[in-house]
């Protein structure tokens, strides 16, 4: 049901006109390729696993809203297309078109997460000077070890737990190396404003922090004290 609302929502006009917007054409191509991608990534498999299964059945073509299936180095080189700055201001397009209006003292929960791509570095030795021209870079979190990616910062409104904002940093930077730059994009985008509650975790914890978010964000914090 879950996944049937997020193809239902990544095929309607407005995204459509989003993909244009950001120069991803043909566009009706492109709608069948991004949601290929993302039945891949619900169920954590290869994408060229969901276009063989694509090809074999029926009913998940009428589920996924799929006529002509591309190969998987098709889509492949379709998603080696998108630049950053693209794809971030595609997903952020998206998020603004289905989010209900805003409404005033919000609650705002921000947390980060590392993203790794699907790169076979087994295979091909890549090392940091590689990837020096590349967007991404090399990463290390306790649960994956070290890993070629990104580091996603989600913003969502509580209660309704919608998405207002999507952010990408190279690597693994702390959380607490990250606060300064997410207040910023929360200022710019005005998505966070006077009266909101933003509530995070103890890794973006830190004297600094604290100082500059008074000083340039007008944030007061509100810090829990030791259990002793």
């Amino acid at each position: 049901m879950l996944l049937g609302k997020i193809i239902s929502a990544v095929s309607s006009r407005r995204v459509k006109q989003e993909m244009a917007k950001q120069g991803v054409g043909p566009v009706n191509m492109a709608g069948v390729m991004l949601r290929i991608v993302l039945i891949a990534m619900f169920f954590s498999v290869d994408i060229s696993y969901v276009a063989k299964e694509l090809n074999r059945r029926i009913k998940l073509r009428r589920f996924a809203k799929v006529g002509e299936i591309p190969e998987a180095k098709e889509i492949y080189r379709f998603l080696s297309r998108f630049g950053e700055e693209q794809f971030v201001g595609f997903v952020s397009g998206v998020l603004s078109s289905i989010c209900a209006k805003r409404r005033r003292n919000r609650v705002l929960i921000v947390d980060s997460t590392d993203v790794s791509l699907d790169l076979n570095w087994f295979r091909k030795k890549i090392t940091k000077a590689d990837l020096e021209e590349k967007e991404f870079k090399w990463g290390y979190s306790s649960s994956k070890g070290y890993y070629i990616g990104y580091k996603l910062t989600m913003v969502i409104e509580y209660p309704s737990l919608m998405p207002v904002a999507f952010l990408l940093h190279q690597g693994s930077p702390s959380d607490a190396k990250l606060y300064e730059e997410i207040l910023e994009e929360l200022k710019r985008r005005r998505i966070a404003r006077d009266g909101d509650t933003i509530i995070s975790d103890k890794g973006y914890y830190g004297y600094k922090n604290y100082t500059m978010g008074i000083s340039r964000f007008k944030v007061i914090p509100a810090i829990f004290p030791r259990k002793d």
